[in-house]
C-alpha cells in the first residue's frame, strides 16, 4: 500500500524555505520532502500543475473526488488507475493516493497552492502587488522596482503585478511578501481627519 506519510517528524523531513501551516502545510512539506530526496522537484511541479488544471476543467472529476459517497478506496484505486495511465511519477501517485486513502482529496487543490508557495520560495521569488492611483510612468516605475529589489536582496526575484485604483487618490499601497506598506493619499487623509476628530 503506497502512502505519503505526514505525522514525521520535523528532523525527518527536509526543510522547506518557507513554513506553512493546516493540513495543507503538512501534506505540501511532506509532498516537498519526497520531492527533494527523489530528485524529482520540477517534475512534481509540473505533475500537480497538471492536476490541478483537471480539477478546474473536468466538473465531473472535481465532483467525484470531493463525493463523500464513494468509498475511499474505491476512490484511491480509479486514481491510481488514472495516475498510472498519465504516466504520472511514483512521487505524484503516491500523493494523489495518500489524500484519497486519507480523505482529503476536496482539499487537493489548496495543497497544490500551498506546494507551489514552497516551490516559488524555493527558487527565491517574491511576490510583490503594486497599486497606485493611475499608471506610473516609465522612470518612475524603473525606480521604485530598484528600491523593492534592494529590499528584498538582490539573490531574489521580484515576481510584481500592477493595478490601479483612482480611490486610493495618490501615491501607492505595496503588497511584498508578508508586508503591507501603505502610502496612499487616501489613507493619510483618513489618519489626518482621525486625528483631528481626537483632538475636537
Amino acid at each position: 500500500m503506497r502512502q505519503m506519510s505526514t505525522s514525521a517528524s520535523t528532523n525527518q523531513l527536509v526543510k522547506a524555505p518557507i513554513q506553512l501551516y493546516g493540513v495543507e502545510g503538512r501534506y505540501a512539506h511532506a509532498l516537498y520532502s519526497a520531492a527533494v530526496k527523489s530528485g524529482a522537484l520540477e517534475v512534481t511541479e509540473s505533475e500537480l500543475l497538471v492536476i490541478q488544471q483537471a480539477l478546474k476543467d473536468d466538473a465531473a472529476l472535481a465532483s467525484y473526488c470531493k463525493d463523500p459517497s464513494i468509498k475511499k478506496s474505491d476512490k484511491k484505486a480509479a486514481l491510481e488507475s488514472t495516475m498510472a495511465q498519465m504516466d504520472m511519477s511514483a512521487i505524484t501517485g503516491n500523493f494523489v493516493s495518500a489524500l484519497a486513502e486519507n480523505s482529503r482529496l476536496p482539499r487537493a487543490d489548496g495543497i497544490i497552492e500551498a506546494f507551489n508557495k514552497i516551490m516559488s520560495a524555493h527558487r527565491g521569488e517574491v511576490s510583490c502587488s503594486i497599486t497606485t492611483a493611475k499608471p506610473l510612468d516609465d522612470s518612475t516605475q524603473s525606480a521604485l522596482l530598484a528600491s523593492l529589489q534592494k529590499f528584498v536582496g538582490e539573490d531574489k526575484t521580484l515576481i510584481v503585478s500592477s493595478a490601479t485604483d483612482a480611490s486610493l487618490l495618490g501615491g501607492m499601497v505595496v503588497n511584498i511578501d508578508e508586508y503591507f506598506i501603505d502610502m496612499s493619499i487616501k489613507t493619510k487623509i483618513k489618519k489626518i481627519s482621525q486625528n483631528l476628530s481626537y483632538s475636537a
